[in-house]
């Protein structure tokens, strides 16, 4: 009977010595230095560390709160290279050095249940299984299951259970903590689906629906060299597509994801039909089957090759000088766009420009040859003009001047019409579109 009393008193003393402690943020400084006199006095008034620490915290610092401990400052564990989204309200997993300082891991993970990218209070249900009955110090310590401990987890000496605790001190809430916290002004609550991550890749999802993912076979291919990269935005944003999330409204009026209950069994997936933005990269894909791309027939080969793909509702591309579009080895064709605004669609020496396809085959003329063809017909036209009015003077002179007014109409109507021949030729000249 000692020695279990012994033991429990050393398990006891143990498991209040956990490496890691489950905090509540209650606000999260994105540029402590930028807070102004106001804010500070706040956040002093409601902390027991003067507002010079506050300034002098790195960026990404929370304030945070276990149990009924005062409200400490908690930097950033990862240097300023990586920033992870917390927000007023959730937990985070943090230590304490010997030296004193306090810092923060990442947000507390939930069940399926409750855990959601946007936001999670993590508060009573974060591990499927609650124990009952305290574990015996040994089989607590090394990790092993006795008789009595079937069916549950073991107490680890690096994280504590915190199962049932808030960790809030009585008479504070978290709707207290969210409408006092400084950063509370940057959350924006949304439905986010969930995303699932095959195990051989790395995704980056962040609170509102925009993912990185880097892994391998994007069109589901499981062969070597399909290595992606890809950045998207806005899955499942259309409520009926087939990634989309089931969404319900919660007691603030914000909407959010519905019971895991009905869980869709695609959510989060890719669907490169309806996500809202797209930048894939790829060692290797049929980019026109995987977007279902109608190109003209003949003007591209439809084949698995390194590709990238952009789509999204409206794209811009932005250049300070220039912008330049080839093809290598296509020996000099290429698009480029100037800073003074010229623009030089350029084909090969042995390369044309179709605007309508390769089956066009009408073919737009060149206004300098064109002009001298109008040219030479203006002269013919001139000399058959002089000829004739020189006729009508020698039959004027023989028929007493009866021949000169039945020709004379006719050779007047013939200088109009070369005369508007001549506007018209300046008129189509083209002062924005020029080639050879």
């Amino acid at each position: 009977m000692a020695d279990r009393a012994i033991e429990e008193i050393v398990y006891e003393i143990m498991r209040d010595m956990t490496l890691f402690r489950a905090v509540v943020v209650t606000d999260y400084l994105e540029n402590p230095q930028s807070l102004t006199s106001e804010q500070l006095q706040i956040l002093e008034g409601t902390s027991t560390f003067p507002a010079s620490m506050i300034k002098k915290s790195p960026r990404g610092t929370v304030i945070g709160q276990e149990d009924n401990n005062p409200r400490r400052l908690y930097y950033p564990f990862f240097s300023s290279h990586i920033s992870l989204p917390v927000k007023p309200s959730e937990k985070v997993w943090a230590f304490e050095t010997k030296e004193g300082i306090s810092y923060w891991l990442s947000r507390k993970v939930s069940d399926f249940g409750y855990e959601d990218a946007c936001f999670t209070r993590t508060s009573n249900s974060n591990v499927a299984q609650i124990p009952t009955s305290s574990p015996s110090p040994s089989t607590a310590f090394l990790g092993s299951q006795s008789t009595d401990l079937t069916g549950r987890q073991t107490q680890s000496m690096g994280l504590p259970d915190d199962l049932t605790q808030n960790n809030l001190p009585a008479g504070l809430t978290y709707n207290q903590i969210e409408s006092q916290a400084v950063a509370s002004k940057d959350v924006v609550l949304e439905p986010v689906p969930v995303v699932p991550s095959l195990c051989n890749e790395l995704t980056l999802q962040g609170s509102n629906n925009a993912v990185v993912t880097l892994g391998t076979g994007f069109d589901g291919s499981r062969d070597a060299n399909h290595g992606f990269v890809d950045i998207s935005t806005g899955r499942g944003r259309g409520g009926t597509d087939l990634n989309s999330v089931f969404v319900t409204t919660d007691s603030r009026t914000n909407r959010e994801i519905a019971s895991r209950e009905n869980l869709n069994p695609r959510e989060g997936s890719v669907d490169v039909s309806t996500d809202a933005s797209r930048i894939l990269v790829t060692t290797q894909v049929d980019p026109d089957g995987l977007f279902s791309l109608s190109l003209p027939s003949g003007t591209v080969a439809s084949s698995q090759s390194p590709s990238i793909v952009q789509k999204s509702d409206k794209i811009r591309i932005i250049a300070r000088q220039d912008v330049a579009i080839t093809v290598e080895g296509s020996s000099g064709a290429s698009v480029v766009v100037n800073s003074n605004g010229d623009i030089y669609l350029t084909p090969s020496a042995s390369g044309k420009v179709y605007l309508s396809g390769p089956g066009s085959d009408q073919a737009y003329l060149r206004y300098d040859e064109f002009r001298k063809v109008i040219d030479g017909i203006e002269g013919i036209l001139g000399s058959l003009q002089t000829a004739i009015t020189a006729l009508a003077s020698a039959l004027d002179t023989v028929s007493g001047g009866v021949a000169n007014g039945s020709i004379a109409e006719p050779l007047s109507s013939i200088s109009g019409d070369l005369a508007n021949i001549e506007n018209a030729m300046i008129s189509i000249k083209s002062e924005k579109i020029l080639g050879s």
